[in-house]
């Protein structure tokens, strides 16, 4: 009789591994663990990028004062009901400069008007220049007035100083206030 033929089989290497087919349930998992990862970091780049702004209620408004503070201006927002007049507006700035001592107790502002060139006038007391304060302290107490009415007040651009309406050349020497003055950014606190 015959023996029956075994059949040959290759020799397997100890280092070769047979590998395994890798499933497609496990493809498909990574690719949607890829994709979501994607989704959330694109989303958290946009909000970071979005710029903040602040909420108001649509009954309130912000009035920014600029109040001296060393030899820098620092910027205060104050949130008021949307139909404050002007007038409150104009006597809020004053009273809270008044109130920081960044103004004589004596100062009035008699009467403000905005021409159609924007121009703001402002017709103040004479107690803007009754003491004389060094060169920093009249330039930070004009551009506290000025930042302060010109942020507030947008359809103005310029101040222009009466003192019992009349214009003067300079208030104690160092601004000259004979022509409208603009907002000035050099002065904010960083």
């Amino acid at each position: 009789m015959m023996s029956p033929r075994r059949k040959k089989t290759p020799p397997v290497l100890p280092y070769e591994k047979r590998q395994r087919p890798v499933r497609p349930v496990f493809i498909v998992l990574l690719a949607i663990v890829v994709v979501l990862a994607v989704l959330v970091t694109g989303y958290r780049v946009k909000v970071a990028l979005e710029p903040k702004t602040i909420f108001t209620a649509p009954d309130k408004q912000m009035v920014s004062i600029f109040f001296p503070a060393q030899a820098k201006l620092v910027e205060r927002k104050f949130v008021v009901r949307n139909n404050i007049s002007d007038k409150e507006k104009v006597e809020m700035i004053i009273n809270k400069l008044k109130q920081g001592k960044h103004l004589a107790q004596g100062f009035r502002l008699y009467e403000y008007t905005t021409d159609t060139d924007g121009v703001m006038y402002l017709n103040v007391s004479k107690d803007i220049i009754s003491d004389s304060p060094s060169t920093m302290k009249e330039i930070l107490t004009v551009y506290s007035m000025v930042n302060s009415f010109l942020t507030t007040f947008k359809d103005a651009q310029k101040v222009l100083f009466l003192v019992d309406g009349q214009v003067l050349y300079t208030l104690h020497g160092t601004l000259y206030t004979y022509k409208p003055i603009e907002f000035n950014p050099d002065l904010l606190e960083d």
